[in-house]
């Protein structure tokens, strides 16, 4: 059969495959059709967000009368897509691009957020199905039911369920085995499409993803609406701690060694990022963790996403801009001096079976050691700071707002209370001598007044170390951020950045960093400091 050939495109113009309908084994027939991105956006489509993975072996499909041959990976996301009834619409990219035109391809990616914008659906593939995703589709959806009734018990003013409550929740959402459960979501973020830098876009955009897993779907809101209460709800997170212990799930890569395996880290990352604009260089440092096959696809991946990046350049300029050694006005205004150690919150399996109260409970236990120990650890490197200095530590207040800064607007007297409050809760869990003892300080803790989640906060900067620099501010830099690393301000960034000095008086980007008196407008108004072009690696 004679191999199909692609027909040029008008600007502005896409392709779509007419799946026609199959079920089984049996050959996958499509016919393609060319229209304009403005009608395509009338009419209901899918665009399809799955892992290409190896393109071998090879597999044939029949596309207008001839003969095309694609990867496994999306041959087996048509064959399981298509329906028995009907035709279905579908974009995906390696069939509705011209791969080897490479002028077609680097128009079509400038549109490919419009695409995902403009589908009725994104079909997720991520692969065959299990059992185990299977399970997990189940768990996410009876805990969305389990927590929509809770939520509407609770009374209006109590955003963040109790210790009883939440016990409860897990019990019911999870039963008869919440590590069995956690087992099971964690098997399913494990899927390849979740580590794709692609999918960043192609999730943001999407008005309605769905995450097909062979027969098996569930919408992308159940898996969000879980992420988004476990970010909220640290101590779930511990179940996800039991049932994979820390070790090689955990990544080694810049600012991203954290306490969390890298597989939720990327989930957190992607159930965060939609609806949202941030900056080229932002983007890139919150997405090392996601792979592409091709280093320019860092940039390219993203390009939709920025808030900063001109569409009206080729493709390959604004790679060729960006992938080079990338220029920013900024101020150099601190030097690291001196960093605090890294808390290990290491819960390994505490019984097979565990009753989930008590797990909580010996969990807390061991939770409060490290952190009391952390915390500790954080005040000296506080107090290191020079009083005397425009950012310098100026006693307790001003380590409560290095702790909050970032993560709360709010730093007054009160905030200030709430957490000399968790901090009074924690040396007590570290007191206690039995589990009874601390079951009393817990239930006393969730009848004191907290303005804020005082522990998200804490949890969230244990990928982070506490920093002193010469200056005297403080604050949270990268886990892997070394003594001697820079302080950076860039103009038009919103948080200040850690620099490492390379070669030829080039700078390597670090991460981010939270450093009290640094944070928005605050150090561009600070006067001493000189403003001048940096340049990163």
């Amino acid at each position: 059969m004679e191999a199909y050939r692609y027909s040029p495109l008008l600007p502005r113009n896409i392709r779509l495959l007419d799946l026609h309908t199959g079920s089984g084994d049996g050959e996958v027939v499509t016919e393609m059709r060319t229209l304009p991105l403005e009608t395509a956006a009338n009419v209901e489509f899918s665009a399809l967000s799955y892992a290409w993975g190896d393109p071998l072996p090879r597999k044939r499909i029949i596309c207008s009368g001839r003969a095309v041959e694609i990867g496994p990976s999306l041959h087996n996301a048509l064959v399981n897509i298509r329906s028995r009834q009907y035709r279905r619409l579908v974009w995906a990219d390696a069939l509705c691009i011209n791969q080897n035109d490479t002028a077609e391809r680097a128009s079509q990616v400038r549109l490919m957020g419009e695409i995902y914008s403009a589908a009725t659906t994104t079909v997720i593939w991520l692969g065959v199905e299990s059992d185990s995703v299977g399970r997990a589709f189940e768990f996410l959806r009876k805990f969305d039911l389990v927590y929509s009734r809770k939520a509407t018990s609770l009374p209006a003013s109590d955003t963040k369920t109790s210790h009883k409550v939440e016990v409860e929740l897990i019990t019911a959402a999870f039963a008869p085995n919440p590590l069995s459960a956690a087992q099971h979501i964690g098997t399913l973020l494990q899927r390849s499409w979740f580590s794709r830098k692609w999918i960043l876009q192609e999730l943001a955009k999407s008005p309605s993803p769905i995450l097909v897993a062979g027969t098996k779907r569930l919408h992308w809101t159940f898996l969000a609406s879980w992420l988004n209460y476990v970010m909220e709800h640290p101590q779930t997170f511990w179940y996800f701690e039991a049932a994979y212990p820390r070790g090689v799930h955990c990544s080694p890569k810049s600012g991203s060694d954290s306490q969390l395996p890298t597989w939720y880290q990327r989930a957190c990352i992607l159930a965060s990022l939609r609806d949202r604009q941030e900056s080229l260089c932002d983007l890139l440092n919150k997405t090392l963790l996601f792979n592409c096959s091709d280093s320019q696809d860092h940039i390219i991946a993203l390009l939709g996403l920025a808030s900063d990046i001109s569409h009206e350049s080729s493709l390959q300029a604004t790679v060729d801009e960006q992938a080079g050694y990338l220029r920013i006005r900024g101020k150099i205004v601190d030097v690291i001096d001196s960093m605090g150690m890294a808390p290990n919150i290491n819960l390994t399996k505490l019984c097979e079976q565990p009753d989930p109260e008590t797990f909580m409970i010996e969990s807390l236990g061991k939770y409060a050691s490290e952190v009391h120990r952390w915390l500790k650890d954080c005040e000296s490197i506080a107090k290191v700071g020079n009083d005397t200095n425009q950012l310098a530590y100026d006693g307790e207040n001003k380590f409560v707002s290095a702790i909050l800064s970032h993560f709360s607007n709010d730093l007054s007297q009160e905030a200030s209370e709430s957490f000399r409050r968790y901090s009074a809760f924690i040396e007590a869990i570290y007191e206690a001598k039995t589990t009874t003892e601390v079951q009393e300080e817990v239930e006393k803790m969730y009848r004191l007044p907290l303005s804020q989640d005082i522990n998200g906060i804490l949890v969230e900067n244990m990928c982070r170390r506490f920093a002193s620099c010469r200056k005297g501010a403080v604050g949270w830099v990268p886990k892997c951020a070394n003594v001697g690393d820079v302080v950076c301000v860039f103009d038009g960034m919103s948080i200040p950045y850690v620099l490492r000095l390379g070669t030829e008086g080039r700078y390597r980007l670090v991460g981010e960093g939270y450093v009290t008196g640094l944070i928005v407008d605050e150090a561009m108004e600070l006067t001493n400091f000189e403003a001048r072009h940096i340049v990163l690696e």
